[in-house]
């Protein structure tokens, strides 16, 4: 089960850390409806290549179901894993939750 606190503080974490390793052009042409890790490509010049969502997300987050901007936080758990397939970042899932949160992420990242 996730928390909204313990979700607000992996946000926290992932949007210092894509404003670090995301490119800033990418960064800055964000729009409310940008796919963040698929728009945003990172910095390159790290030591080591490693995708975006690797590299940023402190963790990733699931459900039994099919995740949606209807599925509760309660439903929801964290998993370590690399698979994207119904699985996503907390940030990802804030990005779907909220919507109207949206443009403050955006101005976070930039």
């Amino acid at each position: 089960m996730i928390t909204k606190q313990q979700l607000d503080k992996w946000i926290d974490t992932e949007i210092n850390w894509l404003r670090y390793y995301g490119y800033r052009g990418d960064r800055e042409a964000l729009t409310e409806d940008s796919n963040l890790y698929n728009d945003i490509k990172s910095i390159g010049y790290t030591k080591r290549v490693i995708p975006l969502i690797r590299r940023c997300s402190p963790m990733t987050i699931t459900s039994d179901e099919i995740i949606t901007s209807n599925t509760k936080l309660e439903d929801m758990y964290e998993v370590y894993s690399y698979d994207r397939d119904n699985k996503y970042s907390p940030l990802e899932i804030y990005w779907m939750i909220y919507p109207e949160k949206r443009s403050e992420i955006i101005k976070l990242l930039q």
